[in-house]
């Protein structure tokens, strides 16, 4: 089991920038109804716990100056946006003999015949699965083979996974998690450069010029008189 040794902190607020500075996470201890402890961990030292244990692995918590191990789960990371670095860690104690639920990664492997031979896209429709297990025995991943993936018509559903003894998936098994669609059509490809069509614009109709001499009236058909004024008073 991963273990990690972390230093009881101080400095709260605005006071946590100075740890960073010192290549230091801040981090704070809680769970099993215990109150919450500030905690900072040197950050080299937490990234190799962490990608030992990820965010499902149990980690052998040490406190400087306590005699015994917490066991726990890195429950929260915080991360700067424009760097992507670590700024704060949430550990969160377990019992060994309860059961916990967490978010376990997918991973993709293998090859699919369908994307292979025919050119298909993958689609995946999930990146993670909600499991329930005791601490120890939760995975760090969920392997997916896609090779079962032979044509279009295939779909690999969270009921065909297979997980380690004494995990339940929480998620409907009937879920679909992996399919491959046809490639796009060289009609569909162009149609996407060429983007929407415009719709053309709508010019007024030209007035003839015979009826501009007549004040936007229709020229009456020849051999015939247009009736006056009066005449269509009497109509």
């Amino acid at each position: 089991m991963t273990e990690l040794t972390v230093k009881k902190r101080e400095a709260v607020g605005k006071k946590v920038k100075a740890i960073r500075r010192q290549e230091m996470v801040p981090g704070v201890l809680y769970g099993q109804k215990q109150k919450n402890e500030p905690v900072a961990v040197d950050k080299s030292a937490f990234e190799k716990a962490f990608l030992a244990a990820g965010e499902t692995g149990v980690i052998n918590l040490k406190i400087e100056g306590a005699d015994k191990t917490v066991p726990v789960m890195i429950y929260a990371l915080d991360r700067d946006p424009l760097t992507d670095k670590i700024t704060h860690v949430d550990f969160y104690r377990v019992d060994l003999s309860q059961a916990v639920v967490a978010e376990v990664p997918l991973v993709f492997i293998g090859q699919s015949e369908a994307v292979k031979n025919e050119g298909g896209i993958l689609v995946t429709s999930l990146k993670s699965l909600e499991m329930k297990s005791l601490p120890g025995n939760m995975p760090k991943r969920i392997e997916v083979d896609i090779a079962g993936l032979k044509t279009f018509d295939d779909v690999i559903y969270i009921s065909d996974l297979t997980v380690p003894k004494g995990v339940e998936i929480l998620n409907e098994p009937e879920t679909a998690v992996a399919s491959v669609k046809p490639p796009r059509t060289e009609k569909e490809i162009e149609a996407a450069k060429e983007g929407p069509a415009e719709e053309p614009a709508v010019e007024e109709a030209a007035v003839p010029a015979d009826e501009e001499k007549n004040g936007g009236q229709q020229p009456a058909a020849e051999g015939t008189e247009r009736p006056s004024e009066e005449k269509k008073a009497d109509a």
